[in-house]
């Protein structure tokens, strides 16, 4: 299931930039924020630290944590965007350019060479029972740090979709 829906929200967020040329994905709304490159970068650099953050306490002891509602963490991911300091990925406007296939190859990096590297080293049952803290959602299952994931990816098409319009 989980494989299932990083996959599907991969999919959405390739197709949302596929049109997008280089200039569109470098442009700085007018109202200011991340331009399409950055957010890109960003949800590459997040899946790749939370990725190394689920390895790590896999190795570890950790107690079982309840399941947290998606919906609640879906909810509380633009609250989110105000803590990536905490998570050390933030979203700058220094932070340089790329082109295209070299934001989709940190995206193709990010899941196929960490987050991968997670099922390849666990089972989802495994991700259940074994927890980590998180800095907004408190104490949270490595299963539901790999929800986080595609929910933040999904969030980030979302935007992307709104923002799209303003870079073409």
């Amino acid at each position: 299931m989980l494989i299932t829906k990083l996959g599907s929200v991969r999919r959405e967020l390739l197709e949302v930039i596929a049109p997008l040329t280089d200039d569109a994905l470098q442009h700085l709304p007018e109202a200011g924020g991340p331009s399409i490159a950055q957010i890109l970068q960003h949800l590459a650099e997040t899946e790749r630290s939370v990725a190394q953050l689920i390895l790590g306490a896999v190795k570890g002891a950790s107690e079982r944590a309840a399941e947290y509602d998606l919906a609640q963490m879906r909810a509380a991911i633009p609250t989110l965007a105000l803590e990536t300091e905490a998570w050390g990925v933030p979203v700058t406007p220094d932070t340089p350019a790329l082109t295209k296939a070299g934001l989709i190859r940190a995206l193709e990096e990010s899941r196929f060479r960490y987050l991968q590297r997670v099922f390849n080293e666990t089972h989802e049952a495994t991700l259940l029972q074994k927890s980590t803290v998180h800095p907004v959602f408190g104490l949270i299952s490595l299963k539901n740090l790999v929800d986080f994931v595609w929910l933040h990816e999904q969030y980030h098409v979302e935007q992307i979709r709104a923002l799209q319009w303003t870079a073409a």
